[in-house]
């Protein structure tokens, strides 16, 4: 029974030392006005989300997930000239969350080189909820050139694909042993 005792108390312990990643709040400052937000970020259009998913990579040993949306163009104020862009979003507090099939007015910056993403910050919206915006922002352009990005926002196969084969070479090694281990006892 001391026993039990004993590692129920460590187990306690564990949980109540066990190291635990910071939470943050993700708290805007007030809106600027809409030509002070298109002079801030890279690129400010409307568009319709036509897909969206998840992405994980590790930068500086550290693993960010971000959601990435492919969005169809409508009307560019800045930074675009393609009919369909790419855009990303922390999946925090700070995240902005779109929807598939929903139309928004995008703030999106490119910071230290890495691809336009946005925020719940940025002043972002549904267009429904973007009216003073779009309103002191006038008629945007239609972009320039057609593309169609949504091949290379399908999923790759290569990877699933590597570790198939990666998991084959090695059963198959493993397989050919015990067949060797086998004859020489014979």
């Amino acid at each position: 029974m001391k026993i039990a005792y004993a590692l129920l108390a460590l187990c306690v312990l564990f949980v109540i030392c066990m190291p635990s990643s910071p939470a943050y709040a993700c708290s805007c400052a007030a809106p600027k006005p809409a030509n002070e937000r298109v002079a801030q970020y890279d690129a400010v259009f409307t568009g319709k989300v036509i897909a969206k998913k998840e992405e994980t990579s590790w930068a500086l040993r550290a693993r960010e997930t971000n959601e990435a949306v492919l969005l169809e163009v409508d009307s560019v104020w800045k930074g675009l000239s393609e009919s369909q862009v790419i855009v990303r979003t922390d999946l925090s507090s700070c995240q902005f969350d779109f929807q598939v099939g929903q139309s928004y007015l995008v703030y999106a910056g490119s910071w230290g080189g890495k691809p336009l993403s946005t925020h719940i910050c940025s002043g972002s919206a549904e267009l429904t909820a973007a009216a003073a915006d779009l309103q002191a922002l006038g008629s945007g352009a239609k972009p320039a050139k057609k593309v169609n990005l949504q091949s290379s926002f399908e999923p790759s196969l290569l990877l699933p694909i590597l570790w198939l084969t990666a998991i084959l070479a090695v059963l198959t090694a493993g397989a050919y042993w015990l067949l060797r281990v086998r004859s020489r006892r014979e």
